[in-house]
């Protein structure tokens, strides 16, 4: 029996990510929206590197690293949707990367499946199905702040949480979620090229 976790995957209806418009107030944004009837979208969790992936049949549309995002990211829930919003990095510096997308469940089950895994790493706001500015309940992570920092000083979650170095122990999964990437391979083939040209120059 393998001792690896399975890679837990639900399919989505609705995908969409806020985009900032071409004026200059900062306040202005407008959502890019992706849907079944245009493109299969898939999203992931990865087991022990813990990648929150998005994915669409054209390429990797959203990718979390929950180990790095975990303190800087919350969730809002309505009906079958969950907002995501986080700002990287996790400071009040005025150069944040501020980034906002949402995502829409088939059913109820698969929606609270997933919720089950994020809440041990996200803060987490439900609304009311009726009314989307009433908050009805907010759960707050437990995993980190409890087990991984104040108990047991998990050096797994402090490494990922601390550095953007990629730890050799899981280059597997890093290459796992290249593969899963459907541009990956033109990647690829595009640098072998490359490199081909550069070596023939030489």
């Amino acid at each position: 029996m393998s001792l690896i976790p399975a890679i837990h995957s639900w399919s989505l209806t609705n995908y969409a990510r806020r985009l900032n418009s071409n004026s200059t107030s900062k306040n202005e944004y407008f959502w890019s929206y992706l849907d079944v009837n245009q493109t299969s979208l898939k999203m992931i969790i990865t087991p022990t590197l813990q990648l929150l992936i998005i994915s669409s049949d054209q390429c990797i549309e959203e990718l979390m690293d929950i180990w790095l995002m975990f303190n800087c990211t919350h969730l809002h829930v309505h009906r079958k949707s969950i907002l995501f919003n986080y700002t990287w990095p996790p400071t009040s510096s005025t150069t944040n990367l501020t980034r906002s997308f949402r995502i829409k469940f088939i059913n109820d089950k698969d929606l609270n499946q997933c919720l089950k895994l994020l809440r041990d790493y996200f803060s987490i706001n439900i609304y009311s199905p009726n009314d989307f500015n009433i908050c009805i309940e907010t759960i707050q992570p437990t995993m980190f702040h409890s087990l991984f920092f104040n108990e047991t000083k998990d050096i797994l979650a402090l490494e990922q949480s601390t550095t953007m170095n990629i730890r050799t122990d899981f280059i597997r999964q890093y290459l796992s979620t290249c593969i899963m990437d459907p541009t990956f391979f033109n990647f690829v083939n595009k640098n072998e090229q490359y490199l081909k040209k550069i070596l023939m120059e030489k």
